[in-house]
């Protein structure tokens, strides 16, 4: 049914490559300047339909850090990497001055690569929660995180 609907949104009329992968990892806040003092930092994972062409995205992370997101992979020819920008809505459970709504935007970019002789992915990612000026102040938190994962290859 998924398939079906993504057929019918998409321009291209193929069907959407189902490989989830799943990614385990750590991730830790960016704090460029004074007004940057919340801290989320702990293990983070994550979960993606594909990590090539359209899919979605969804993440846990420490402190109640949850978003899920479109996103589109990349794959750059002839080469092990993968580059992946990604929009979406977060949540997060804990009050922090750079977040005054609990349900900001969130916007990343994760760079990949697939670890030879294994079928591993190792990513880098920046993700970036703002409110897009919905309520002052308006001050976001940015993110970094490295995590490893692995296809989830169900039924085979």
């Amino acid at each position: 049914m998924l398939l079906e609907l993504y057929n019918m949104l998409s321009n291209q009329g193929e069907s959407m490559d189902w490989n989830p992968h799943a990614y385990m990892g750590y991730v830790d806040t960016f704090q460029p300047n004074k007004y940057h003092t919340s801290q989320i930092q702990g293990p983070t994972g994550k979960f993606e339909t594909s990590p090539e062409g359209l899919g979605a995205s969804a993440r846990v992370g420490p402190g109640g850090l949850f978003s899920l997101g479109a996103q589109y992979g990349y794959k750059i020819p002839e080469t092990p990497i993968t580059i992946t920008p990604s929009a979406g809505m977060a949540y997060v459970d804990q009050p922090m001055r750079e977040l005054p709504l609990k349900t900001p935007f969130a916007l990343g970019l994760q760079a990949g690569i697939d670890i030879p002789k294994t079928k591993a992915k190792l990513i880098a990612e920046y993700l970036h929660l703002s409110n897009a000026g919905l309520k002052q102040p308006n001050i976001g938190m940015d993110m970094g995180s490295i995590m490893l994962g692995y296809p989830l290859e169900w039924g085979q």
